[in-house]
């Protein structure tokens, strides 16, 4: 598979709360986003609570990783079932996969639990590559060719996020 275009989203809250007045994305997609574009990705960050997302960019994608807390899952949700009708590999990431990766796995092909910054970029390096083994990247949850559930052991906390761009 070859993988130019990467869309993140995180996903938009579904009423009022606390950020409302003042939205703050979270970390994660923007950190995300531009780990791989310094790899040479084409890649776009969409952050609902923000901004309307550029839909034609999304739906061009070859690869799109959603972020999503337990408040916005149910459109994250919804987010992932579209992109999958469209045969767009879909990863789902952020505190709420992390602990409900089976949940997740229903509408993502893949779910990057914990901190994803070494987890995404060997994921990628798999679909393109088809190494490492999905059994070898740690963090990941799939579902194997037969529909089992798998999940890898977790990845280490980052004891370094100076390293981080």
């Amino acid at each position: 598979m070859v993988i130019k275009r990467v869309s993140f989203i995180e996903a938009g809250s579904p009423g009022l709360h606390i950020f409302s007045k003042f939205p703050i994305p979270r970390l994660g997609a923007v950190l995300l986003s531009t780990i791989l574009r310094e790899r040479g990705y084409e890649v776009k960050a969409f952050i609902e609570d923000v901004a309307e997302p550029d839909w034609s960019f999304i739906e061009s994608s070859d690869l799109v990783c959603i972020s999503t807390i337990t408040s916005t899952a149910l459109k994250a949700y919804r987010i992932g079932n579209r992109l999958k009708a469209l045969d767009i590999p879909v990863i789902m990431g952020g505190a709420h996969p992390t602990f409900r990766p089976d949940e997740a796995l229903e509408y993502a092909d893949f779910v990057i639990r914990g901190e994803g910054e070494h987890s995404l970029v060997d994921l990628l390096q798999y679909m393109e590559k088809g190494t490492p083994a999905l059994t070898g990247i740690k963090g990941l949850s799939y579902k194997d060719r037969y529909g089992r559930k798998v999940h890898n052991p977790s990845r280490e906390f980052l004891e370094d996020l100076d390293r981080l761009p």
